[in-house]
């Protein structure tokens, strides 16, 4: 199994976590928060992927993501030996925030340490 399977794998697995928790807990606080990071992390993943098949780079952005107070559009680029521009974004639903954090030599989206 290569890099790319376990990308895919990857994020299959977190959509599949993300629709059952979602559809045994319904109504519960945070967890369309959680819908939402799962999603980006996916999106991030299918990003990476596609850089690294083509060989080129390929830019996700994401709108209202940044973390100051402008809460303005945020790029996210990954390169096709598999690394990323870095940076990080806000999630945010309601009163609750979860920070993400892309890392430059993995090209990973993770969750920040609050």
């Amino acid at each position: 199994m290569n890099l790319l399977e376990v990308l895919i794998a990857l994020s299959i697995m977190g959509i599949v976590a993300a629709v059952a928790v979602s559809g045994r807990v319904g109504g519960q606080p945070g967890l369309e928060l959680q819908r939402q990071v799962s999603e980006l992390r996916s999106e991030a993943a299918e990003f990476r992927h596609r850089a690294v098949t083509k060989g080129e780079s390929t830019s996700l952005v994401i709108s209202d993501a940044n973390c100051d107070a402008s809460g303005g559009s945020v790029t996210l680029s990954f390169f096709a030996d598999g690394t990323a521009s870095g940076g990080q974004i806000c999630v945010i639903n309601e009163d609750q925030v979860t920070r993400l954090v892309l890392e430059s030599l993995t090209g990973r989206l993770v969750t920040a340490a609050p």
